[in-house]
């Protein structure tokens, strides 16, 4: 087994071939895959590879012998989710299932009705479901944060919490196609450095040659003009497998005329360190135009997993008035491979550097370092690891109610851990003191964040900046039922007339969020299920459920208190 470990190890740093031959198939179906490992999601690089499932439930399959260490139950993420521990030391994670198998189910069943709570993540004794080499765990669904049936498998070191490539495990189907490179972007990467004279970023769409039927720069655009410290960056992406799914690219090289200045290779890498996908794309570009811009330079915090080799952190300093030749080459696991060149002019600086004229009201930051900035009754504080690179925050603060209401930085600069904000509230009324709320405002709009008191401060986290200030919530979580033509008036709603013996309804609350809610009919606690969208839940009536009326409840409660009674009469004809 130690053999082994290091095995996957060494071929991890060496991007060699893995045992193809440890795990077996997770489905009984033939392997598909829609979605690769790295891609560049929301707020996190993907973290597993997805198999499609052709639109059904499939039976889920354990890769090889272990047992189940970890059985996790959500509205959102991964939704059913079953982890198994291997001897070789690497876990195997199954996603968006829509159940269990028999035994793993009632053991889920059991814990939901003691705890009352639909949401679980419990951590099995290792003797508890011990399980073989392609056993029946479960059926492939659409559970939690997911859009369409499929199943979500990743491979984990145990020891690290890394994520580990599954297309290194033998997992990758054979294509002939190469990456693709859509469009290239080239950005000063400080105050002193310039493309065409200026200090903003050039994007350069490609298009294809007619006569050579290869891309490249349009000739109508001159070569561009770099000075000082510049870097690259492109967009593209790959295909993978049968159905030709796009997916992110396995290895990224920039070179210099014929000296590499930057890699990354998507082998692995760390579990909590996912955000990173923020600094390894261009984020601001990615607000303002939703174009993924992927970034071939090095942040000062970076993500040590993907970032294999970089001269200056894959910035260059054009000093010289020479023409450089600037390289992208793309590869995939089946040793695809495009070679991408575009040229460029070096052009000595010739501009006198003086230091940034910064206002007062924008404070420098620096990533590595735990810093508090503050004002009179607010403070903004900075872990080591929340910055990717050095920001200059903007601190400013405004009159309103029961706090200032301030202005914190830029939402274009990105957050790696959460910035903890704190407020003294003044002036509050006794009957408001435990209304209380931190809210982000975006226009008129405000939107809740969690919130706790530490004696006279309010404290919240926030992975955005922004504006934000203290407001009290005193409204109580709206629920309604689905369909919305029933009318609210209405007090009965006959069995025959909800979909297929089911009632949705929806759960919500606009500030402090919802922090429990509890369901009963007949005065008997049920379980709600999560429906389609955020805040929908679902409830099938038993077969055995008697005719006539049957008193439906649900009572929620947000987090500050507030509390919504619904009721409603069910007649079984």
């Amino acid at each position: 087994m130690i053999f082994l470990i290091c095995l996957i190890s060494a071929c991890l740093a060496n991007a060699q071939q893995v045992p193809e031959k440890f795990f077996s198939s997770p489905m009984s179906i033939p392997l598909q895959v829609t979605a690769g490992f790295g891609e560049i999601r929301p707020n996190h690089f993907h973290s597993g590879i997805d198999f499609s499932t052709q639109g059904k439930n499939q039976a889920v399959l354990a890769a090889a012998e272990g047992y189940v260490s970890r059985i996790k139950v959500s509205q959102s993420g991964y939704g059913n989710a079953i982890y198994i521990n291997h001897p070789n030391g690497l876990t195997t994670v199954y996603g968006h299932l829509a159940e269990f198998n028999d035994t793993i189910n009632q053991y889920v069943s059991t814990i939901q009705q003691q705890s009352r709570e639909y949401e679980l993540d419990v951590l099995p004794d290792p003797l508890d479901f011990p399980v073989s080499r392609q056993q029946f765990i479960g059926w492939s669904g659409n559970s939690g944060s997911s859009t369409a049936h499929h199943l979500h498998f990743e491979i984990r070191d145990q020891g690290f919490e890394n994520v580990l490539n599954p297309l290194l495990f033998g997992y990758a189907e054979k294509d002939d196609f190469a990456p693709e490179i859509n469009a290239v972007s080239i950005f000063p990467m400080d105050d002193y450095g310039r493309v065409n004279n200026l200090k903003t970023n050039l994007n350069l769409p490609l298009v294809v040659n007619k006569k050579t039927k290869k891309k490249g720069i349009s000739p109508k655009i001159k070569m561009p003009i770099v000075s000082g410290w510049v870097g690259f960056g492109f967009q593209g992406g790959d295909v993978i497998g049968k159905l030709r799914s796009k997916t992110g690219i396995y290895k990224i090289q920039l070179l210099v005329d014929s000296t590499e200045v930057f890699q990354a290779r998507f082998d692995e890498f760390s579990f909590d360190e996912t955000r990173s996908v923020n600094a390894y794309q261009d984020y601001p570009e990615r607000l303002k135009t939703r174009r993924k811009i992927q970034r071939c330079v090095v942040p000062d915090n970076p993500m040590i997993g993907i970032y294999k080799k970089q001269l200056d952190r894959g910035y260059y300093y054009f000093s010289e008035d020479s023409i450089y030749t600037i390289t992208y080459v793309l590869s995939d696991l089946n040793n695809n491979q495009t070679r991408f060149s575009i040229r460029v002019r070096g052009k000595k600086p010739d501009w006198e550097i003086t230091p940034t004229q910064v206002s007062s009201s924008y404070i420098p930051v620096l990533p590595g370092l735990a810093q508090t900035i503050s004002l009179p009754d607010f403070q903004a504080e900075f872990q080591e690891e929340t910055l990717f690179d050095t920001a200059r925050i903007k601190l400013i603060s405004h009159p309103s109610s029961f706090s200032p209401w301030i202005e914190l930085g830029s939402k274009y600069i990105p957050v790696n851990q959460a910035v903890r904000l704190r407020f003294k509230p003044s002036n509050v009324p006794d009957s408001l003191q435990a209304k209380l709320v931190v809210a982000q405002k975006n226009g008129t709009n405000l939107r809740g964040l969690k919130t706790n008191r530490a004696e006279d401060w309010l404290e919240a986290e926030t992975f955005e900046f922004g504006d934000f200030q203290v407001v009290a919530d005193t409204v109580s979580p709206s629920v309604k039922v689905i369909p919305a033509f029933i009318r609210k008036k209405r007090k009965k709603i006959p069995l025959k007339q909800t979909a297929s013996g089911r009632i949705r309804v929806q759960i919500s609350d606009k500030l402090s969020g919802i922090s429990s809610m509890q369901a009963y009919l007949d005065g008997n606690w049920i379980l709600l299920e999560p429906g389609l969208s955020d805040g929908e839940w679902t409830y099938k009536f038993p077969d055995e459920l008697s005719e006539g009326d049957h008193p439906f409840r649900i009572e929620a409660r947000d987090g500050v208190g507030n509390t919504r009674v619904f009721e409603l009469l069910l007649p079984k004809p």
